[in-house]
């Protein structure tokens, strides 16, 4: 697509950056084409729950593996357990709040292209069919060769992981509002959309590197699956905005993150436009909304007390909404 071949042209990039923190092991690519079967467990392998606090009244963070159903799934879960990179984002999570409530993160197959939160069971779940079909949708759209020859060269295999890796973080906003009982104005989808991206890239262990793949990847991801929809009419009753509309949402937080980075300001007057200078303001009040929001429950904040400053019971009972894609 033009807008792709545009971006990746302006992303210029230093030789010298660092490696992609999400693929820095390696075999998660390599898992997503290897042929040979890894030995996996029968049961679901289950990373010991770490514990938030010393206090009984503080909860426990656990990523469960969960055998996959077919070969190449057996693979990639095992890939992922042994890369440890969620692991490593359950023990940052566990370091920085203190969460009133057990929370499950599972990675399993569901049957269908998916990532949910249930806020009955307290788990996030993350299916390994989406990261599949956003692999199919790459491919089929050519990602890697759209890519090929830029500044920045984005894979099908690397951009599916980083999308499911924002999908991750999705998916904990929905965990942390419901958890930590946190005020939403607005739409929910919406407002962990902007989690999400303000989370991955205010994080300064993120290259700038990782920060336009991250953009490009997502972009690519949301534009693919509109034109896939084709003729379908858009859900427009649907709790989640049109993927044209999360697109330029997520668009404008990039640019409003950084709008002196190389790109930035013809990346703004071909899409953007008029909601350019907005985007900085925009990007600064969530970021400041969100870290108020989080501030009353972030570890040692004013004490060493090893206690919630928040536990409340969680603002949304509802039932399981296992069949929302996300």
């Amino acid at each position: 697509m033009r807008w792709i071949k545009i971006a990746a042209s302006l992303l210029m990039l230093s030789s010298s950056l660092t490696a992609n923190p999400l693929l820095a092991q390696g075999s998660l690519s390599r898992n997503l084409r290897k042929e040979t079967v890894e030995v996996i467990p029968t049961q679901p392998t289950e990373t010991p729950p770490i514990q938030l606090a010393q206090n009984s009244r503080d909860g426990r963070v656990r990523v469960v593996y969960h055998e996959g159903t077919d070969d190449r799934s057996r693979r990639l879960i095992n890939g992922l357990r042994e890369g440890g990179i969620f692991d490593r984002r359950v023990e940052e999570l566990s370091n920085g709040l203190y969460l009133s409530q057990n929370l499950t993160i599972s990675f399993q197959n569901c049957g269908q292209a998916n990532a949910f939160y249930n806020p009955v069971a307290r788990e996030i779940v993350m299916c390994v069919d989406l990261l599949w079909d956003i692999l199919k949708l790459f491919e089929e759209n050519n990602l890697t060769e759209k890519m090929s020859g830029g500044k920045l060269e984005v894979s099908n295999e690397e951009g599916a992981l980083i999308v499911f890796y924002f999908v991750f973080f999705h998916e904990l906003g929905h965990a942390l509002i419901d958890i930590l009982n946190l005020p939403v104005v607005g739409r929910e989808e919406d407002a962990v959309d902007q989690f999400s991206s303000i989370l991955l890239l205010s994080n300064t262990t993120n290259t700038e590197e990782m920060k336009n793949k991250l953009l490009v990847s997502t972009l690519a991801w949301f534009l693919f699956s509109a034109e896939r929809r084709g003729d379908q009419q858009p859900a427009y009753w649907g709790q989640h905005a049109l993927e044209e509309q999360r697109l330029y949402n997520i668009m404008c937080l990039w640019y409003g993150h950084n709008p002196e980075a190389v790109g930035a300001a013809e990346l703004a007057n071909s899409y953007l436009r008029g909601r350019a200078s907005q985007c900085p303001r925009e990007y600064e009040s969530l970021r400041a909304a969100w870290t108020r929001l989080l501030e009353p429950h972030v570890r040692n904040r004013n004490s060493s007390s090893g206690s919630s400053t928040n536990n409340n019971a969680p603002q949304n009972p509802a039932q399981s909404d296992s069949n929302r894609v996300w």
